[in-house]
C-alpha cells in the first residue's frame, strides 16, 4: 500500500515537471513559475482520488454518502479530461521535440 501511493507520488510529480516544463515552453505561463504551482494541484487531486476510494472512508462515514458520491464523480471527471488533453497533447509534444532536436542539429 504505502510502495504504491509512495511511487505514485513520485511518477505525478516526474509528470508535474514534464507538464510544467511543456507549458513553460509553450509560453502559457511565466518562466519564473515554481514548478510547486504544477505539481501541487496534481498531487491534491491524486489525495482526494485516493481518500474518496479509501475504505476507511466508505466504512466511517462521518459525511453523507450523496456528498461522497458525488465528490467522487467530480473528481473522475477531472481525470477524464484530464487524461483527453494529455491525448491530444501527445502529437504536439513529440513534433516540439522532432523540430527542437532538428534545430539543435543544423537540419
Amino acid at each position: 500500500m504505502l510502495l504504491r501511493l509512495f511511487t505514485c507520488l513520485i511518477g505525478l510529480s516526474g509528470f508535474g515537471i514534464i507538464v510544467a516544463e511543456i507549458l513553460k515552453k509553450w509560453q502559457l505561463f511565466s518562466k519564473d513559475l515554481g514548478l510547486i504551482w504544477i505539481i501541487a494541484p496534481i498531487l491534491i487531486l491524486f489525495g482526494c482520488r485516493e481518500v474518496t476510494n479509501s475504505s476507511y472512508i466508505k466504512e466511517n462515514q462521518k459525511l453523507s454518502e450523496n456528498f461522497i458520491n458525488i465528490f467522487t464523480i467530480i473528481v473522475n471527471i477531472i481525470f477524464i479530461i484530464i487524461a483527453i488533453i494529455v491525448c491530444i497533447s501527445i502529437p504536439f509534444i513529440w513534433f516540439g521535440t522532432i523540430e527542437e532536436l532538428g534545430r539543435r542539429g543544423g537540419l
